[in-house]
């Protein structure tokens, strides 16, 4: 009788492990088929572009320039392989400009697409994302750049910069802004850090409402009569009129709900 218990044991556990495997198993493939991310690489070279137009849904833009007479894109997109068949990424070249554009066919599909892009340092730019950091590192063409939840990071801009997040900060690093040209730089939910030289020649306003404005290079503040109550020191701290060396280009700061911060310039690539 005990051994016939035993044989029925080992037989109950035997098919209780064949179970699980065959569970475990049956749950990972239904679970590699509704999330497991892919990835699809396209290439594509543009040849004597002069702008550059991109729309994104969801995903990091990486822009660097280079030495060529072209504008090279990678484009990543990473999503559950079913969904690939609803995100489509449109690019064509109109004259001198490349206009692209990305669309998810589905919204609630969760997938991103990445862009890595090499273009002359002399390209215009027009980025706009709904979700996603917009990173521009050594191009010298204007640049009209918007993120609604992201980080703006930009390295020696040079010419006219309109630079816009809702949710996210941005950061800039310039020795340089080129005579009569603006950065307007704009955060609603975030910080605003640009590390610039003494010798920028730059007219600066920075309003920071609900943070502060701090500088480690110089300003010489607009002259003004004031009462000096807290409403005054409150506004010192908060808004700030003036020039850093001549007032030969302007610098338009608006943290909403952020900070805005004045650093001496740095040449360090890992501030970014």
């Amino acid at each position: 009788m005990k051994f016939y218990q035993l044989r029925m044991m080992i037989t109950f556990l035997f098919c209780s492990f064949q179970a699980d495997a065959f569970w475990t198993q049956w749950v990972d493939t239904i679970a590699a088929k509704i999330n497991n991310i892919t990835d699809v690489i396209v290439h594509k070279e543009f040849p004597k572009a002069k702008c550059l137009e991109l729309s994104n849904e969801a995903g990091t833009i990486v822009i660097n320039s280079w030495k060529q007479d072209s504008i090279a894109i990678e484009v990543i997109t990473s999503c559950p392989e079913i969904s690939h068949k609803d995100i489509k990424v449109d690019m064509e070249c109109i004259q001198d400009i490349i206009k692209i554009h990305t669309i998810f066919t589905d919204q609630k599909i969760k997938g991103s697409v990445v862009f890595n892009i090499l273009l002359p340092k002399d390209t215009d730019l027009t980025i706009t994302t709904k979700q996603g950091d917009i990173i521009v590192k050594d191009v010298i063409g204007d640049l009209n750049l918007e993120t609604l939840q992201g980080d703006i990071k930009l390295v020696n801009p040079h010419c006219a910069l309109q630079a816009k997040t809702e949710t996210g900060n941005i950061l800039i690093r310039t020795d340089f802004i080129e005579e009569a040209k603006e950065f307007n730089l704009i955060s609603d939910k975030g910080n605003i850090e640009l590390y610039i030289t003494q010798t920028i020649n730059s007219y600066v306003h920075a309003n920071a409402p609900q943070g502060k404005v701090i500088s480690d290079l110089p300003i010489t503040l607009d002259s003004q009569t004031t009462l000096l109550n807290a409403q005054a020191w409150k506004n010192f701290r908060q808004i700030v009129h003036g020039t850093i060396g001549k007032p030969l280009s302007t610098l338009n700061l608006s943290a909403h709900n952020g900070s805005i911060a004045i650093m001496p310039y740095m040449k360090q690539n890992d501030i970014f």
